[in-house]
């Protein structure tokens, strides 16, 4: 039976839910980012994507907290830079915890004790090249 969707007609929420459904298997992005304040943000993200290969390009979809950037997408904003870093079956528990919320002054990677498994750190974070 084939269905049909009016995308004027979806709700934010199922226009997502129908996406998400449509682009399997999704990978999941491990984004880290670090604030003005060197604070180093990590999350996890289930919607992203190759866009270009040269330039390399990944779009990742981050939403937003209300009317409020997440702290990804604000880091993002605020210095051009982040780092994917690959989901392994052995990262799966900290991706897991990275995806609770975390005041925007607490870095997951130090609160879950990460530095480990987080090896690309945009430049200007500590272990970074900036």
């Amino acid at each position: 039976m084939m269905r049909s969707f009016a995308p004027a007609d979806l709700s934010a929420a199922e226009a997502y839910a129908l996406l998400v459904g449509i682009v399997l298997p999704r990978p999941v992005a491990w984004v880290t980012t670090v604030d003005a304040a060197g604070i180093v943000n990590a999350a996890p993200f289930s919607c992203y994507t190759f866009v270009c290969n040269r330039p390399p390009m990944l779009a990742v979809n981050i939403g937003r907290r209300g009317e409020t950037l997440k702290d990804t997408a604000a880091n993002i904003a605020a210095n051009g830079e982040f780092t994917v870093n690959v989901a392994t079956e052995d990262t799966l528990v900290a991706i897991h915890a990275t995806s609770a919320e975390y005041s925007p002054c607490e870095s997951e990677v130090l609160a879950l004790g990460l530095l480990a498994h987080c090896h690309g750190v945009p430049a200007g974070t500590p272990g970074g090249t900036g």
